[in-house]
């Protein structure tokens, strides 16, 4: 899914089984979250009420995802109810495809079982809009920061993503 995304500029998606096939494929994510692909990764859940539930922990392949995924800075979701899965499935794609950036989509087994409706989407989410440029005090900074380096033979600025995305190339 990530080389699919980085090679077309298109959300790649990839299907997981729960637990040890989430695990399995934690190093991939990972590294597609560092390069901000747009991907969707679906991952089954175990029956019994959802991850972090009694009846959840007694399978024997229980893995705790969303801690996991909290802890990887991986953002994710939960699809919970049928009659709104497909509208939630369609907010998935139009976050991956604005924010740029990989989305893990849990699929419990019992939404899977039942049929789907045609309700409005309850997922909400939070996207970020672009910043808006270097601060005065920013630019003061730099400035400070080139000056200390005019000794230098050669300098080097690295500015990342976030430097683009702000619109700030022509600051630096």
């Amino acid at each position: 899914a990530d080389g699919y995304a980085r090679s077309t500029g298109r959300t790649g998606v990839a299907l997981v089984g729960a637990g040890v096939g989430l695990t399995n494929c934690l190093n991939a994510l990972v590294t597609a979250t560092k390069a901000h692909s747009r991907i969707i990764v679906f991952v089954g859940e175990v029956p019994g009420g959802g991850l972090r539930t009694t009846a959840a922990k007694l399978v024997a392949k229980y893995v705790d995802q969303r801690g996991l995924l909290d802890a990887l800075a991986v953002r994710h979701v939960d699809l919970r109810t049928p009659e709104s899965s497909p509208a939630d499935v369609r907010a998935c794609f139009e976050l991956a495809a604005r924010g740029g950036e990989v989305l893990v989509v849990s699929l419990p087994s019992e939404l899977l079982e039942a049929e789907s409706g045609d309700a409005p989407s309850n997922i909400q989410f939070d996207i970020p809009g672009p910043a808006t440029g270097l601060s005065a005090a920013d630019r003061h900074t730099i400035v400070e920061i080139l000056q200390e380096s005019v000794a230098a033979s050669r300098t080097v600025i690295l500015a990342g993503r976030g430097a683009v995305n702000a619109g700030a190339r022509a600051d630096l």
